[in-house]
């Protein structure tokens, strides 16, 4: 009976029991005014992954890795050398979203220490915006999730976004990631958001923030002031 009328939802709970599934981030897409300068666009950055299976068993090895790494990452030792002792994992998080430049250093701390098979770096994304605090309220922000908090970046949050890609690998009965060895990890990648061009003009713009501001202060105006830009021909 379970088998023929509750199939779906038991298909559900044995899926989440069998594979661990973990988010690819996608390449945000980028804001352009009128004449294509951009106005927000994403930095590639990098997170560091961990496979405390692929550590050898060896206490000084996992001291070395907490010790060196917390200090170049700039993460909390102790949590760092607690995610050494999960032996039965292949994926542990160690630290999100860190520059290129230090995505670099890292890498070379690897393969100096020849810990290749310990460590990986998955690509990931910053949201940046060349032009500092210009347009602010109309661009908005995006959170911690990198998804659209506010303006533009919230309304337009489905076009921007993209869709993420992820990484699957089976886990045995108690929960447990199976070898890499036997390759059951699969990786399905991201696809890239699209991306806007508005009709403001940035140069306009900022002239327009710029000699509203000036205003604002020699009149003293205690409340808000508004700017009208228009074509007089």
């Amino acid at each position: 009976i379970l088998q023929i009328v509750e199939t779906d939802e038991w298909q559900k709970k044995a899926v989440s029991q069998q594979l661990s599934d973990n988010i690819i981030s996608p390449n945000r897409g980028s804001i352009y005014d009128a004449n294509m300068k951009l106005l927000a666009g994403s930095a590639e950055v990098g997170t560091v992954i961990m496979s405390p299976k692929n550590i050898p068993d060896d206490e000084a090895v996992r001291n070395k890795i907490a010790d060196e790494l917390s200090t170049l990452l700039n993460v909390d030792r102790e949590r760092l050398y607690k995610q050494t002792l999960k032996t039965n994992s292949q994926y542990e998080i160690v630290k999100k979203k860190i520059e290129k430049d230090l995505v670099e250093t890292f890498i070379q701390w690897v393969q100096d220490n020849k810990y290749t098979g310990i460590f990986r770096v998955i690509q990931d994304y910053k949201r940046y915006y060349p032009s500092g605090t210009l347009l602010s309220n109309v661009l908005g922000f995006v959170n911690a999730e990198n998804k659209g908090g506010e303006g533009l970046e919230a309304q337009y949050e489905e076009v921007l976004a993209g869709k993420p890609g992820r990484i699957v690998t089976a886990q045995n009965g108690w929960g447990e990631e199976l070898p890499t060895t036997l390759k059951y990890e699969s990786t399905i990648d991201a696809e890239q958001g699209n991306s806007l061009v508005l009709t403001i003009d940035e140069s306009v713009q900022n002239f327009a923030e710029k000699y509203l501001e000036v205003a604002v202060k020699e009149t003293r105006c205690e409340n808000r002031g508004i700017c009208i830009v228009m074509d007089v021909d």
